[in-house]
């Protein structure tokens, strides 16, 4: 190549983006140095693996709007749904000639119960079930003459409700309509419930007034007299961010939320807003749909703790 083809070259070179040339290969390294810290950990972050975090009971959550209010407890007993009885007649009075069924066995609707010799025509006639359910009461036997009593009670135990105590303090904010969240003695979640009317009688004995909410027992896991609890937020208002108040720790001097990515944990510092029952609102410091951490956190704090005294010394 002679000389003026050289030089022109050259210049070319000269006028192309430094990317183009090679040059931008230091991008990518500075950009790894960047976030050299993020990867081994560092101030005010650390690392716990998978197994560690689920062995620490760390839970994981995202930041969005919430419904925030105050939380009142309440303490209720399983019931059947009054219109869970069906109560099972002959036609016409007569003799027992049969019965097909126990208490406990399951009836399908349309099924045969019994058979009944009418006392006027003598003829015997069948009693089909007008329902399904199970039975609760047989008060008929072969060679028993039908009377008043039903010759057998149905019970449909999938149609329960919960009937829950209000102290009188809640009478004025625990309204029917509102939404009642349902749980066991042990806290495990069963459900949502919407309140109905209060009750024409109350408990006497506790000095309480009592509702009624009905709540699906599709698993039959519920049963007439067990002990439930129940959740209702009252004066809530709707706020853009908030998280679980559990999330929320003390950490430099205020407040933060450890934030979660894959096996890093990072200290958020947070300002926070309103605060009732088990949500905080957040001002500024998180954008929503970030994950933190909701039970554990503290677990969380005290190892990025740790992790900094051991660099101070």
């Amino acid at each position: 190549m002679d000389f003026p083809v050289r030089a022109a070259v050259a210049a070319l070179i000269l006028t192309l983006p430094l990317a183009a040339c090679g040059g931008g290969a230091e991008a990518p390294t500075q950009k790894a140095e960047e976030h050299g810290d993020e990867e081994k950990g560092g101030e005010g972050r650390t690392r716990i693996g998978a197994e560690a975090a689920r062995a620490g009971g760390i839970e994981i959550a995202t930041a969005g709007p919430a419904r925030i209010g105050e939380t009142r407890e309440l303490f209720g007993t399983v019931e059947l749904d009054p219109s869970a009885r069906s109560e099972i007649r002959g036609q016409f009075p007569g003799r027992v000639v049969a019965v097909t069924k126990g208490v406990g066995d399951s009836v399908r609707r349309g099924e045969l119960l019994a058979r009944i010799e009418s006392s006027e025509s003598l003829q015997i006639y069948p009693v089909h079930a007008s329902t399904g359910g199970i039975v609760a009461e047989r008060n008929a036997n072969p060679g028993d003459v039908t009377g008043d009593r039903a010759l057998y009670v149905l019970t449909n135990p999938a149609a329960t409700t919960v009937v829950f105590n209000i102290f009188p303090r809640d009478l004025a904010t625990i309204r029917p309509g509102m939404k009642a969240e349902v749980l066991t003695q042990d806290g495990t979640v069963i459900g949502t419930a919407a309140l109905g009317d209060y009750l024409p009688e109350g408990n006497s004995a506790a000095g309480t007034a009592l509702v009624r909410a009905a709540i699906p027992n599709r698993s039959g896991a519920l049963r007439p007299g067990m002990a439930l609890r129940g959740r209702v937020t009252v004066n809530a208002f709707e706020v853009p961010l908030a998280v679980r108040s559990e999330a929320i720790q003390p950490y430099a001097g205020g407040s933060a939320v450890f934030v979660n990515r894959g096996d890093l944990y990072i200290a958020q510092p947070v300002r926070v807003g309103r605060a009732a029952g088990e949500w905080t609102e957040i001002l500024s410091g998180l954008e929503p749909g970030t994950r933190y951490v909701t039970k554990g956190s503290f677990l969380v704090r005290a190892d990025i703790e740790k992790s900094g005294a051991s660099h101070d010394h």
